[in-house]
């Protein structure tokens, strides 16, 4: 199985609002969304061709709009 690799930037920024703090996580995490790992690790194991992998990786990305 051959995969490709991607590079990407990562950009810095600050914030400065009226809006708590554990609002302003809660909506970043959202919006990235958070891997369970072992869950990830069990359901890849299971992936039995290249296209349920890939199914499997687009399941756990999160929003990506």
């Amino acid at each position: 199985m051959k995969m490709s690799t991607r590079r990407f930037e990562i950009e810095r920024f600050s914030v400065t609002t009226s809006v708590p703090f554990e609002a302003v996580v809660s909506a970043l995490k959202d919006a990235v969304g958070r891997l369970d790992l072992v869950e990830f690790a069990k359901a890849s194991k299971q992936a039995g061709t290249f296209a349920e992998l890939e199914e499997v990786i687009d399941r756990n990305l999160g929003k990506t709009d």
